[in-house]
Order: C-alpha cells, then structure tokens, then sequence
C-alpha cells in the first residue's frame, strides 16, 4: 500500500517541475488542468511548498470553517520599537495606547498571504522601510491571521472572515481618535482580498486606501466585486500585478491598476519557481518604493495589451506614491532583481521601456 500512493506522487510532482508553471493563462476552477493546480509557496519559515491552489470538493468539505475571530491577532510597531511588537487587543483602549499607539498620525494595516504569518518579509520589509527609512511617524499594525493560511481551501471564506476582524479593529481605533482617512491596509495575495472585506465592512466612515498587491487569484476567479478586493472599498485602492492570470487577478480591478513588466512573469524569476517568485515580486516592489517616491515612473494605458500607441507618459508612480489622482491602466518595468527601480533619467529612457 506504501509504494502505490508513494510512487504516483512523485511522479506527479516530478512531471509538473519538468514543464513548470508561468504567469499566464486564466482558469475557471472547473478547468484547471493538473500543471496549472501547484504551486510554490514560501511558507513562515523561508522552505518552500509544493499546494494544490484547487483542492477537490471533498478536501474543501473538510475543512474547518469553524473559525475563531479571535485568532487572528494584532501587533503594533512604531519607531520606539521597530523591532519590538506590542500585540493589542480590540476594544483594550488602556493596552492600545500603552503600546504607543498614536490617533494623530497615519494607521498602516499590514495583511500578509497564503503560508505567511507576522516575521515574513511582506510584514517585516514593508514595516522596517515605514519606520526606519522614513521621517514620518506611523502607527504599523501587523496582522497575523497565520493559523488560517495553512491549506488553502476554502480561502473566500477565510479571507471574508479575516476582513471582518480588521475592519472591528479599525472601528475601534477610529473610537480611540484616529480618522478613517489616515488608515491604510496593505495586503499580499489573500491578504489584498482581507483588506478589501475589511474596507467595505468598517461602519466608521471609509478608510484612505487599500493596496493590493498582486491579490489571489485561485479561489476568486469566479467571484463578483463583491467577493474580493474592489474598487468601491476605499476611498483610493491601488494594485500591482505580478503574477496575473495565475497567482494573482490579471483583471484591473482597482482605481488605480499597475503592471510592472506587463504584470505576468517578472524579470529576475524562473519557471520552476511555480509562480511565487513573480507573485512574491509585488510586496518587494511596494516596498522598494516607500525609500524613494520617484522610483517606479509609469505609463498611462487604454488596455492591459501594453502597446506604445495605447500608452502615454503621465508621470505617475507606482507603489506607495500612488495617490488619488493616479486613476487607470498603468505600465512600467523595472530590473530583475533589487534595486528593482531603473535608473532612469529622460524621456528616451522612459520610451524605452516598450
């Protein structure tokens, strides 16, 4: 009995490394031939995982929906104690404001993805470059909801349920001062879409912004705006795609939609990476962006097909600079590995990156 179950798997994940996975290509679940079903993942600890994106019905029926509000945890960081997380409790005034929590200046809720929790890099690089690299002061919320991004399965569900806990604790603090305005959530694939439940169900008012970077695309293909990140969930929501029509939505979704490297495969990453390299990318270009907000200049376009007659040069930048006046189709490329900002310094080269 070992050897049967034993050798067909191998065979199976020997199979799908030999031919690897891009960037590309839109399924519905019901369709998705078995290349198309792994992927590579990082999990907390750096190894990486070979998950199935669409388990069968009866792996989904199993599965524990049975999710306690409570696990998902907060914790705060501020430049007292870049390093040093204080984990706050909803409706804990005494233990907000011991923490360092400050109403007066801008809230960041950081939401990260499938297999990550608190110490991954989409929570850490993003934190350290807010608090060590910049002269304003904010107040970082990590938001570690790690106990349900173990299997993916049943992620719409999970993600609603995540959403709807941030978006209490963001009532919350707007009680404690802070204005609906100053809070912005930035999410990593499923994270994106928990930003995106929790900016539609805040009852204080609708919060500044949401960033979705590269937002899932397996277990949302079918879904209405309703049932992901929109663009009716914030005042002002901006996404990088990196990975689209595989790991992440291809479809402009936001107010303001960037496409670095016409947001498919990234330059610097490979086909046996199973997509995550290039879904991985997006949190590494936002937070490259906080350092310098001149980094990432794009191109305006009437469509995704990215074509120089369809494009014009607006001067709008990708990432954290983005603003409510950068609304549309956006192009730019960027190097293959960090910096990930070109060097560039006149209009020929801007042209140049068709």
């Amino acid at each position: 009995m070992v050897l049967k179950l034993t050798i067909p798997a191998i065979v199976v994940i020997g199979f799908v490394g030999a031919f690897g996975v891009t960037c590309h290509e839109k399924k519905s679940k019901d369709s998705v031939p078995l290349l198309k079903r792994w992927a590579k993942f990082k999990n907390s600890k750096g190894a990486v995982e070979l998950v199935n994106l669409y388990p069968d019905e009866e792996e989904e029926m199993t599965s524990n929906l049975n999710m306690d509000p409570s696990q998902v945890e907060f914790h705060l960081y501020t430049k007292l104690g870049p390093d040093n997380a204080t984990r706050i409790y909803v409706n804990d005034s005494m233990g907000l404001h011991e923490a360092g929590f400050d109403p007066k200046r801008k809230t960041k809720f950081l939401v990260h993805g499938f297999l990550n929790n608190l110490n991954s890099d989409i929570i850490q690089n993003i934190k350290n470059n807010f608090l060590n690299e910049t002269n304003e002061e904010y107040n970082i919320i990590a938001v570690d909801w790690s106990v349900y991004t173990v299997m993916y399965v049943n992620v719409d569900e999970k993600s609603e349920t995540a959403g709807n806990v941030v978006a209490e604790f963001m009532d919350f603090i707007i009680g404690e001062g802070a204005t609906a305005d100053d809070i912005h959530c930035i999410g990593h694939s499923l994270g994106a879409h928990a930003c995106g439940f929790a900016g539609n169900s805040v009852k204080n008012g609708k919060i500044g912004r949401i960033t979705g970077l590269d937002p899932a695309l397996p277990g949302f293909n079918t879904a209405t705006p309703s049932q992901r990140l929109d663009a009716t969930d914030a005042q002002y929501v901006d996404c990088i795609h990196t990975c689209g029509g595989f790991l992440g939505i291809d479809e402009p979704i936001c107010t303001a939609d960037f496409y670095p490297n016409a947001g498919r495969n990234q330059p610097g990453c490979h086909w046996f990476d199973f997509g995550s390299c290039s879904h991985g990318r997006s949190h590494e270009l936002f937070a490259e962006s906080i350092l310098n907000e001149h980094l990432f200049p794009s191109f305006l376009c009437d469509d995704v097909e990215f074509t120089p007659e369809k494009c014009m040069f607006t001067g709008a930048l990708m990432g954290y600079p983005a603003n409510n006046e950068t609304t549309g189709i956006f192009y730019t490329k960027t190097n293959d590995g960090f910096p990930f900002a070109p060097n560039l310094t006149n209009i020929e080269q801007l042209n140049a990156m068709f």
